[in-house]
């Protein structure tokens, strides 16, 4: 997916990202066990597209409490 944000980037979209919807829950598998999990998750993407992918134009989304 880098590879079409990176697209949508070069063309000056702004992208509201949200990747984890309902991060909270117990039904997906990063909410299963804890929220720590998620949040891990979550950080660990947003490192992975801002720095090692220099994706810019995200507006990064959190929905869960």
């Amino acid at each position: 997916i880098a590879i079409q944000l990176k697209k949508l980037e070069t063309s000056k979209i702004p992208i509201l990202w949200r990747p984890l919807h309902e991060a909270g829950g117990k039904w997906f598998w990063w909410g299963a066990k804890a929220n720590t999990d998620a949040i891990k998750l979550y950080k660990l993407m947003y490192d992975r597209y801002t720095n090692y992918h220099k994706i810019n134009n995200l507006i990064w989304v959190w929905s869960s409490p």
